[in-house]
């Protein structure tokens, strides 16, 4: 069920702010004399077709548990031999620098539907995992996404890419993390 409402917290928001909105003016060639006409309702159907739009979207990607994170620590952790100290700080979302570290976190994001190999940080994805139970976490996660994703121009190795972007937009966003997958 919490994939199907995954943007209610973005959908929320966006409806709060035509709320507040006094008046949107649409050309529609017709109205008060300058060829535009005041419609709230105009700005509402457009909001309620991007919702939809969203809705969809989001409906594709199955919002992660804590056990989802559990599970895919411990096949990460299996697949790419972290020595224990290690893993300690990968479970506390501290990834320091390790011969290990970068095709970890790769899979780690993989398993959480995060990132694919052939289209890197899938953004809804994100905004979905973490503004579904807190949409005020929708500022911080966007201003992560903003700064740090990229589409690999440098050409690195996709563990390398994995892992300069995750490790760009966490520490903007590690509370989100930590809360959402404890």
């Amino acid at each position: 069920m919490a994939e199907i409402f995954a943007a209610t917290p973005l959908l929320m928001m966006m409806m709060a702010t035509t709320t507040t909105t006094s008046r949107a003016t649409m050309p529609l060639g017709k109205g008060n004399g300058n060829g535009s006409v005041t419609s709230l309702a105009g700005l509402q159907l457009l909001l309620g077709m991007f919702a939809a739009v969203a809705v969809a979207q989001a409906a594709k990607f199955n919002i992660r548990t804590h056990d989802d994170a559990v599970q895919a620590h411990e096949e990460c952790r299996e697949a790419n031999h972290v020595p224990d100290d290690i893993y300690e700080k990968f479970l506390n979302y501290e990834f320091p620098d390790h011969r290990r570290t970068k095709c970890y976190v790769k899979c780690f994001v993989e398993k959480m539907g995060l990132f694919t190999e052939r289209k890197g940080f899938i953004e809804n994805a994100i905004i979905a995992q973490f503004t579904t139970n807190n949409f005020h976490n929708l500022e911080a996660v966007r201003h992560g996404l903003e700064k740090c994703i990229d589409h690999n121009e440098a050409e690195s190795d996709v563990c390398t890419w994995a892992n300069r972007v995750f490790s760009c937009w966490l520490p903007i966003n590690r509370h989100v993390v930590r809360k959402i997958y404890g």
